[in-house]
């Protein structure tokens, strides 16, 4: 018995030393709110409250509101949305620390992503943006661009949810942080299914392929990775691709035994069966996840399956079947939309309750503004006139902006007209030059090539090597007059010019390069398509003289009046920021420029370079 009471003062006294000031107590108790977290919820409960009592009895502002930060997370986990989103209000209505503020707008972001509010819930995380790019906090930024992605998706603003997914990879990869960057690669293709752009669904998500078989362990990037790889392929009628890939993310959900895993393995087989008009395999799939998602409690899930599993049946002609799960559907939808139905009912109870609170206080002030209304009449008139002196200055201002616009207008007016000018004079004597050699030193040279072969000359070898050598200077003057004046360009257009391009590069060996054009039309102008000739001419240029790449993938793409380019390859990255006044680029951003166009550039010194082009064509 002494040996455990003295035990006991031993840790006891230890726990006393490690927690010497109420700092690290709070931090103690923050510890023990992990540990216990929703596994006791209860205890968890206490120990906020403890941690909280000790910071107000010790004044400690800044680490009251680090408890409510925690706070926040663990009652939006359990689903108290309610008190969550007092606590969010909490943090950002204080004024102590600009970082739980930032954190509480990105919090309630969160909670309202959750309801129909979903241009309330971007309003906060944006606020959480601004607050935490002043704090130059890269952590809090990169996850607030990646919550704007995930929010603007579920607001079906695609293109938004594009841009924020890219910004937040960008910082990801400036970091290292590979794994996440994979995980918003997988969202990021999400995004452009609904527009059924699966080619670029397929791209975006092969990148995240790749860091999912670079990093093998990170087990949910490989299965979203490849289970999206599945949904992809198999809408493009690549089902035995489709199936291949699934069986890597059902060997990864056999791994976790996670049930929504495996639950989602075998709904997606299913729909790929469906897809191959196999619509009784197709049930039986359906059948088996509706299983798991059942046993394991996932309800919304399991519904959503009977709704599969009535579709496949009522394909293959089952149709008592398909009824039996069509009540079955009606049935549990009814029992949801009760559940929903109570939840609103709360909502309305607490916000009629926070109203009436509201009606109050309002009817006190308003007894305050009459005792007030003499005082303030003269106050009012002079912020009326006030108001009408600020509106005169606004239409001012106003009007001398739009003065300064149309003259902005006109001076870039005048700098394209003078571009286009000095890029048609530029084309002009690029065409003199290649008439010149093709028409003077190529036939100089073609002239001393026959009459070498004529020479009788008694050494064979020299006679041979200056034939070869005769040879190779015809070819590269050629070369050098194509690339000049592309007459393929001329004669046949945009997409032959740029394979005849392409097909000599491969030749000279200097790098390995594929093309790619899809929707391409052979009636852009031809002004539009020589630019554009430039453009991947400057880019293979830079990539041959800088990167060391081995490698090199250009595409164009036509969506109707819009014409996308990418250009990869797998050298040397580099730092855009740093480079971007370099006479290539400025080459190209003049020309695309003339294009109204724009251009992203995603370069990492690992994955190598990714140019991305768009701009619309003329109508």
């Amino acid at each position: 018995m002494k040996k455990v009471i003295y035990v006991f003062l031993v840790v006891f006294s230890q726990i006393l030393v490690a927690q010497n000031t109420p700092e690290q107590a709070i931090d103690a108790l923050l510890d023990s709110t992990r540990q216990s977290s929703i596994k006791d919820v209860t205890k968890t409960n206490v120990y906020f409250t403890k941690a909280k009592q000790l910071a107000k009895q010790e004044k400690l502002e800044a680490s009251y509101y680090k408890i409510l930060k925690s706070e926040v997370v663990f009652n939006s986990v359990l689903g108290n949305n309610e008190r969550a989103m007092n606590l969010a209000d909490s943090l950002i209505n204080q004024n102590v620390s600009k970082f739980y503020k930032a954190n509480g707008y990105l919090e309630k972001g969160i909670l309202l992503s959750r309801t129909t509010n979903l241009e309330a819930a971007i309003k906060n995380a944006k606020a959480a943006l601004v607050l935490f790019e002043e704090l130059e906090d890269q952590k809090g930024a990169t996850h607030t661009f990646k919550i704007l992605g995930n929010i603007s998706y579920m607001n079906n603003s695609f293109k938004e949810a594009r841009h924020y997914y890219k910004r937040a990879i960008n910082y990801m990869l400036k970091d290292s942080s590979m794994e996440a960057a994979g995980n918003t690669y997988t969202n990021l293709s999400r995004t452009f299914e609904p527009t059924n752009e699966i080619d670029s669904a397929i791209y975006y998500n092969n990148k995240a392929k790749k860091i999912a078989l670079e990093f093998n362990h990170v087990i949910e990037l490989k299965f979203g990775a490849f289970t999206n790889d599945a949904d992809y392929q198999s809408k493009i009628g690549n089902h035995e691709a489709a199936l291949k890939a699934l069986e890597v993310a059902k060997s990864v959900a056999d791994t976790t035994a996670i049930p929504g895993m495996i639950g989602t393995v075998f709904q997606i087989r299913a729909v790929i069966y469906a897809n191959m008009n196999q619509f009784e395999r197709a049930a039986i799939e359906a059948e088996n996840a509706y299983q798991i998602y059942v046993d394991n409690g996932h309800e919304t899930q399991a519904n959503q399956t009977i709704n599969l599993i009535r579709k496949f049946n009522a394909q293959s002609g089952n149709y008592k079947k398909a009824y039996q799960y069509l009540d079955m559907y009606v049935k549990n939808t009814d029992s949801l939309n009760q559940l929903s139905y109570e939840k609103n009912l709360s909502d309305l109870r607490f916000k009629y309750e926070t109203a009436e609170k509201e009606l109050k206080i309002i009817e006190q002030n308003s007894e305050i503004l009459k005792k007030e209304t003499e005082k303030n009449r003269v106050i009012l008139i002079a912020f009326c006139l006030a108001i009408i002196l600020i509106l005169l200055i606004v239409v001012y201002v106003q009007n001398r902006k739009s003065q300064n616009q149309k003259i902005a207008f006109l001076e870039n007016e005048k700098e394209n007209i003078a571009l286009k000018s000095l890029m048609a004079g530029e084309e002009k004597e690029r065409s003199r030059i290649a008439k010149e050699l093709h028409d003077g030193i190529g036939s100089l040279l073609a002239a001393s090539k026959m009459h070498a072969s004529k020479l009788e000359l008694a050494n064979t070898e020299k006679k041979t090597l200056l034939i070869n050598l005769l040879d190779n200077a015809s070819k590269e003057t050629r070369r050098i007059s194509h690339n000049l004046l592309p007459e393929s360009l001329m004669n046949k257009g945009l997409d032959v010019a740029l394979q005849d391009f392409i097909n000599s590069l491969n030749e000279s060996q200097l790098i390995k390069t594929e093309y790619e054009s899809v929707n391409l039309s052979v009636n852009l102008p031809q002004s539009t398509q020589l630019t554009i000739y430039r453009i991947i001419q400057e880019l293979l240029n830079n990539i041959i003289k800088h990167s060391e790449a081995t490698e090199a993938f250009i595409q164009l793409q036509q969506h109707d009046k819009k014409l996308i380019i990418t250009v990869e390859d797998n050298g040397n990255g580099f730092s855009y920021d740093n480079s971007k006044n370099g006479i290539g680029l400025q080459n190209i951003k003049s020309r695309l420029s003339l294009l109204n166009g724009k251009m992203e550039v995603d370069s990492n010194v690992t994955l190598g370079t990714s140019v991305y082009i768009e701009f619309e064509l003329e109508k």
